[in-house]
């Protein structure tokens, strides 16, 4: 994450307000971003808004990957919400601000959104490789696992809120927030350490995850096609839509979370302290941060699936109820008959 490479302590107070506060949120670059970050942040409170309420009823996947998906949802909720509410504060201070030092964040405030931001990001990490999780397992124990009970999904929502606390706990313990900070996207200095250890460590999991969850995922298309009951049919079918909905958005938010990795190690090196203009690189970090993109796209991609997916539920559905009385497939279907009559 970015950082502030200034100690106020060392310099004169308003000339170091001015270079590494003042002329970076009036930059216009700087400014054009936030504008950008705030639209599509309020876009997407709004649009995560709409599909909580009004398309929730929609999603009629089994319960232990449903409430998954709304715990996803909730988690980019917040990010948006809290990137909405930082970057209007500090576009706004920055047309009305008496002295170079206002636009200095007080510090009760940047903890107050910097530990959530970041608390945001984890929880959206987390909440996805749980989802990937439970999919593996729903596609392991096809065929039974619609008798599971909604203790697995518990359990899982708890890991998805419990390992990012945990994470946030060990990352900032005995952190002061006694650096001046301009930016709640900003990481305190002494904690630049830990934080990139959990983002590799998190991104690397991901990457894993998503991987193992792709091969499966073949390997159960494979299946699907040799499934004799109508039931198994149907399992293999939601698993399949699901299963699709989760690699499509675990897939774009690897591609997010690499690019703002490899553009802000790029950006940091490149930087030259003395020749650099500060106010640019604030800029280009500013823009290289696309999990804003990730959270109004999320909404959009979910309406879009449930666009589409009444309508291929409603094929899918009328394809398996026409069942084959020829051939192998014929007679597997005539024996299971025959059994479950004389059962």
């Amino acid at each position: 994450m970015a950082q502030i490479p200034w100690d106020i302590k060392d310099f004169n107070i308003t000339e170091v307000c001015v270079k590494n506060g003042i002329e970076v949120v009036t930059f216009p670059y700087y400014r054009i971003m936030q504008c950008i970050h705030i639209i599509l942040c309020i876009s997407s409170v709004i649009l995560l808004l709409w599909v909580l309420t009004k398309c929730r009823s929609k999603l009629t996947f089994h319960y232990n990957i449903r409430v998954l998906f709304m715990s996803l949802f909730f988690a980019s909720l917040l990010h948006a919400s809290l990137m909405a509410m930082f970057n209007t504060y500090q576009l706004v201070l920055s047309f009305t601000y008496t002295s170079p030092c206002d636009v200095i964040l007080p510090r009760l405030f940047y903890m107050c959104i910097h530990l959530p931001y970041n608390f945001s990001i984890l929880w959206i990490e987390g909440a996805q490789l749980v989802m990937i999780l439970e999919r593996m397992i729903a596609i392991f124990y096809v065929g039974r696992y619609e008798r599971c009970t909604k203790k697995l999904g518990h359990s899982l929502l708890f890991l998805s809120f419990f390992f990012p606390l945990t994470e946030l706990i060990w990352a900032y313990a005995d952190e002061t927030f006694e650096a001046p900070q301009i930016s709640c996207l900003n990481t305190p200095v002494s904690r630049t350490k830990q934080i990139n250890i959990l983002f590799i460590f998190s991104i690397v999991c991901h990457i894993l995850a998503v991987t193992c969850f792709v091969v499966v995922f073949l390997c159960h298309r494979q299946r699907s096609r040799m499934a004799h009951t109508l039931t198994g049919r149907f399992q293999f079918s939601e698993n399949m839509i699901s299963s699709r909905l989760l690699i499509t958005l675990s897939s774009i938010q690897l591609v997010i979370f690499l690019t703002y990795s490899v553009a802000i190690m790029y950006l940091r090196i490149s930087f030259d302290p003395v020749k650099g203009s500060a106010p640019m690189q604030k800029s280009n970090i500013m823009s290289a941060y696309l999990v804003p993109f990730y959270t109004i796209l999320l909404p959009l991609i979910t309406m879009f699936f449930l666009a589409r997916v009444k309508q291929t539920r409603r094929s899918d559905i009328q394809s398996m109820v026409q069942v084959k009385s020829t051939g192998q497939e014929g007679w597997a279907n005539y024996a299971t008959q025959l059994q479950q009559q004389w059962s």
